[in-house]
This record gives structure tokens, C-alpha cells and sequence, in this order.
């Protein structure tokens, strides 16, 4: 829904250079219709004085009713009030303006100007129907201002966003450079630790490949589980080597390893593991990864032990939270995701349509 702030026209929204020259095409737009209105009654009315001051008066409640709507009205209430009271108050708005007109031609223009059309500015079933239709024309030209003026902020808004998207892409395009870079780096180094110490290599290898998962894959809508587990498999043995004691981490899979899945669903509850669920003190650390598909469901289940010396992780922390957003977006409601001690382990657990 637009706020008031979201509704204000483009002209408050120009560069102060811009803002200068619409204020005087409208200031000039005014003038030229002032002087023609003027010119067609000064061929009727032979006291110029009196149509000059009769018509500024009615300009003045047409500029009123326009600029008090647009700018004011409109961005401020519209989405503030329910539609019945928006428009009792433009209801109100116009009747103070039609007030506030007929106060002038009545008790102001009329008295300095007795012998012209006398008959006309004094209240009558005429004069109130001239001042009614006027005023309301005024305000349906409001809104065609309006619609029109919201059309040119909506193509502003396209225009820069077509600009920030094609300075983007001009973006990507220069930063491809340093992934190629980096990659062929990862690769040399790769060859000259497989020489030496090829147990670096391969981790130099599982870092590359995660890299290149967060790079190329995750872009994606869709990647097939078994791209998702070889990255489960990587991270988790690059994690270990943070420990001092042997991790004992099984990863059972009973799924269609081809099934298309959404990149980077099954990572946070692992990074939560690793964040919570083991402690760095003590010398046997042991979890279980169990990933299986049945009955048209995925799920993921990671749980670990919850010894004395360790609390038990959090529940609803900040990559939790994100992924519950997610899913959300993704699976609307159809998705199950559960955090918490069940006996003497902590179980994470997952579980989403598993969707060909």
C-alpha cells in the first residue's frame, strides 16, 4: 500500500534545477489562461478593473481546489482515512473553498464595483450555481492533473530503475573478472600443494568448489539435491579442521539425488550445528544428518547430542529466521520447520514438498 510520502508528485521529487522550471511552466500556464479569460470578458464587460479582479478571485478558488487536492488532500488522507470519510473531508475542502469565493465576489468585489453586473455577485440561485459548477470543473481538472502528473512520476521511476538496473549489469560485467581470477589462483595453488601436501589440496579443492556453489548455483531457482548434498559434504569437512578433537558427522541420504530443489535450504541448519551444537572442549563431538523423501515430502533432520557442558543451541536464531522467511516466500505454508530438545538430543528438522 503507498503512503502519503509514496503518493507526493514528481515535481517534489526533481532536482532543485528541474523543480524551478515546472513552478514557472505552471506559473505561465496560469497567466496565459488568466489573460484569455480576461480578454473574452473584457469584450462584454466594459469595466476592465472589475473583470480583472472578478477573475483573479475565481482563479484564485480554481488554484485552491487544484494544488489543495493534489498537494495536499490527496497524499495526505487518502490512504489514511476510509474511503466514506476522504470524501466527506474533499466534500468539506470544496464547500470552504466555494466559502471562501463567494465571500469574496459577495462582500469584497462587488461593493467596489456596483454598476457591473450587480445583478449577478449578490448571492443569487445563478451566482451559487456558477460558483458550484466552476468549482467543481476545477476540481475534476485536479484530478486529471493528478493522474497525469502520477504517470510521469511512474515512467520516472521506470527510467531509473531501467538506469540503475543497466549499471548493474555493466557492474557484473567488470566484476567477472576477479571470479576467473580467483578461481585460476585456487587452481595454481591447488597443483602446487598437490605436490607437496595433498591433503591441502584437497581442502584447497572442497573450498573452491563451495565457492563456485555460491557464485554460479545459488543464482539459481532450482538445482538438483545432489549439487545441494556435495555441498553439505564440502562444508562440513572444511569446518572440521576449525576443531582441535575428531567430529564424528554421518550424512544419510535416502532421496532422489536428481530431485530439484531450491540452492541453499538445507545449509543453515547445518551452519547451526556447527554454531551451536558442538562443544570445542570436549573430545568426542557426534552428529547425525538424515535426508530422506517419502510420500511427496522432503526431509531434513539434523540432531547431535546435548552434553552437560553445553547449552542447548537456539532455536530461532538469525539463519533460522531467514530460512522461516524463505520458505515463506516460497512454499507459502506448506513447510515444517522445527528446532528444539527432543530427549537427550537436540533435533533440527526440515520438511518441504518434495516438487519434481
Amino acid at each position: 500500500m503507498e503512503t502519503g510520502s509514496q503518493v507526493l508528485l514528481p515535481a517534489l521529487l526533481m532536482p532543485a534545477p528541474r523543480r524551478l522550471s515546472f513552478a514557472l511552466l505552471q506559473c505561465a500556464a496560469w497567466l496565459l489562461a488568466y489573460g484569455l479569460v480576461v480578454a473574452y470578458l473584457g469584450q462584454r464587460i466594459n469595466d476592465l478593473l472589475y473583470v480583472c479582479s472578478f477573475t483573479l478571485v475565481a482563479f484564485a478558488s480554481y488554484a485552491a481546489t487544484i494544488y489543495g487536492y493534489v498537494y495536499g488532500l490527496s497524499p495526505w488522507l487518502y490512504h489514511r482515512l476510509p474511503r466514506w470519510a476522504f470524501v466527506l473531508a474533499v466534500l468539506a475542502f470544496l464547500g470552504l473553498v466555494g466559502l471562501g469565493r463567494f465571500y469574496l465576489e459577495a462582500y469584497v468585489v462587488r461593493p467596489h464595483f456596483p454598476s457591473a453586473h450587480n445583478t449577478f455577485l449578490n448571492g443569487n440561485r445563478g451566482h451559487l450555481g456558477y460558483l458550484s459548477v466552476t468549482i467543481c470543473f476545477a476540481f475534476g481538472f485536479g484530478l486529471l492533473a493528478q493522474a497525469a502528473l502520477r504517470s510521469v512520476a511512474l515512467q520516472q521511476q521506470k527510467d531509473e530503475l531501467e538506469n540503475k538496473q543497466l549499471q548493474a549489469e555493466m557492474n557484473l560485467l567488470k566484476a567477472q573478472v576477479q571470479p576467473h581470477f580467483l578461481f585460476n589462483t585456487l587452481n595454481n595453488i591447488y597443483y602446487e600443494a598437490y605436490l607437496e601436501a595433498p591433503r591441502t589440496a584437497d581442502l584447497i579443492e572442497k573450498l573452491a568448489t563451495l565457492m563456485r556453489y555460491f557464485m554460479e548455483l545459488s543464482r539459481l531457482e532450482r538445482v538438483p539435491l545432489q549439487a545441494e548434498i556435495a555441498f553439505l559434504r564440502n562444508y562440513i569437512a572444511l569446518e572440521k579442521i576449525r576443531f582441535r578433537h575428531e567430529l564424528s558427522i554421518s550424512l544419510e541420504v535416502e532421496a532422489d539425488e536428481q530431485l530439484p530443489v531450491p540452492p541453499m535450504l538445507l545449509i543453515p541448519l547445518v551452519e547451526n550445528l556447527f554454531k551451536h551444537g558442538f562443544d570445542k572442549r570436549q573430545r568426542h563431538n557426534a552428529a547425525h544428518l538424515h535426508l530422506r523423501q517419502a510420500g511427496g515430502w522432503l526431509t531434513f533432520e539434523v540432531s547431535n547430542s546435548l552434553p552437560e557442558a553445553l547449552a542447548a543451541p537456539s532455536a530461532g536464531g538469525f539463519g533460522l529466521r531467514n530460512l522461516r522467511e524463505r520458505l515463506k516466500l516460497l512454499y507459502g505454508g506448506r513447510f515444517e520447520l522445527t528446532a528444539g530438545a527432543e530427549g537427550q538430543q537436540f533435533v533440527a528438522r526440515l520438511t518441504l514438498p518434495a516438487q519434481p
